[in-house]
């Protein structure tokens, strides 16, 4: 599959680059100099350690028949345990797009459902 994601890639750069082409500026001005600190050290550490974890049991989950939605649920808990400001965070989220996402999990798995892959000619192997 490195081929054809390759291809795909090249495809999309070059189509973006000719539908954003007025908004594209030919030069860009860097301040390389410019450091930003982080303010909050500990929340860095720990969202890269949840994201990491999350990966890595992902990954593993199917052997251990774990669904993969406890896994992320769990990483989620954990972040908002150690949440200082919990309501600020919960208003900063984007409500669409959870309910964009929820939606495109039910199709899914609907189609996994009904067994719509072994018609269309999808095929799924269990490992």
């Amino acid at each position: 599959m490195l081929f054809p994601t390759l291809a795909a890639a090249i495809v999309n750069y070059y189509l973006l680059k000719y539908i954003f082409r007025k908004q594209i500026n030919v030069s860009f001005i860097s301040n390389d100099d410019i450091m930003i600190p982080i303010k909050n050290k500990f929340a860095v550490i720990l969202g890269l350690g949840v994201l990491l974890g999350v990966i890595i049991l992902g990954g593993v989950a199917h052997y251990f028949k774990i669904p993969l939605s406890i896994i992320t649920l769990l990483g989620a808990v954990l972040l908002i345990l150690f949440e200082r400001n919990i309501m600020y965070r919960l208003k900063r989220i984007s409500w669409n797009v959870v309910i964009f996402v929820a939606s495109l999990f039910i199709v899914v798995k609907g189609l996994e459902v009904s067994d719509v892959g072994s018609v269309i000619g999808i095929c799924y192997l269990p490992i």
